[in-house]
């Protein structure tokens, strides 16, 4: 059977969506299934066809064209990272879980955001849910007890990498404006270490880090202390800037390379 070419740097999501491109678009996973298995990622793999089913219901770019049907249609991401500019978001915790979720995107990131914060919050004046790029409410993250998901999907941001054809979180916040530096350290603790997630709480000003810091010393937090950080909403918006302005650098490179070639 003739395989694809080697591309170690593609995800899952990488070879599902090629394959559905090559479909036109929209297919019915098992057509899906037999694009992917020519790809080199596939090999050895005896389960593609569960693998494919896994991911169209994961991510936020590929739609289910009638509930049960088994066809899916590519949305091509068109979030135009390098449009936002001085965000003009009213509430602070909005604004940095915004821009939390821009930077996990703009490093491409797989990324996630609490349901209800999807659809209440808002950034840009967009909802957050256009910065998500995983909608299916951690059910395809592995290792997971029922109850594990249940804290871990009320997390305030949460940025994935595919290992081994597994999503696995990388990166996870809870930012802390009036909320207490307790609840988000106990949320981010349901995270096993075993993942070696970076566990951030992200505060605004100087008696949450001491707050934090008092924490880190106590009896029940001291002996895992190397397991979290703390970031004030400035650091994140440092970042953010830089994240912004490398996007509409990239932007304008390659709008400039295009039209010199015509």
């Amino acid at each position: 059977m003739k395989t694809e070419p080697a591309n170690i740097e593609m995800t899952w999501k990488d070879v599902v969506a090629d394959a559905l491109r090559k479909l036109g678009g929209e297919a019915h996973t098992k057509d899906i299934a037999e694009i992917a298995k020519r790809h080199p990622k596939a090999a050895n793999n005896t389960r593609v066809d569960e693998k494919v089913r896994q991911v169209v219901r994961a991510y936020s770019i590929f739609e289910s064209l009638e509930e049960g049907s088994g066809k899916y249609r590519l949305l091509e991401d068109d979030l135009e990272l390098a449009t936002i500019g001085v965000p003009t978001t009213k509430e602070i915790t909005d604004e940095i879980q915004g821009k939390l979720l821009y930077i996990g995107r703009a490093n491409n990131f797989e990324t996630y955001a609490p349901a209800d914060d999807q659809t209440k919050r808002v950034f840009e004046g967009k909802p957050l849910r256009e910065l998500v790029t995983l909608q299916s409410g951690l059910s395809d993250v592995p290792r997971l007890h029922e109850e594990e998901k249940k804290i871990i999907k009320l997390i305030d941001v949460l940025w994935f990498r595919e290992e081994r054809g597994e999503l696995i979180p990388h990166c996870a916040f809870e930012v802390e404006h009036s909320t207490d530096v307790l609840t988000g350290l106990q949320r981010l603790d349901t995270i096993h270490p075993l993942w070696r997630t970076r566990l951030f709480i992200v505060g605004r000003d100087e008696p949450k880090k001491l707050r934090f810091d008092a924490l880190m010393k106590s009896p029940t937090w001291k002996n895992q202390a190397t397991r979290f950080d703390f970031r004030f909403f400035d650091d994140v918006t440092a970042v953010f800037n830089y994240a912004a302005a490398y996007q509409q650098a990239r932007s304008a490179n390659e709008h400039a390379i295009q039209s010199f070639f015509g």
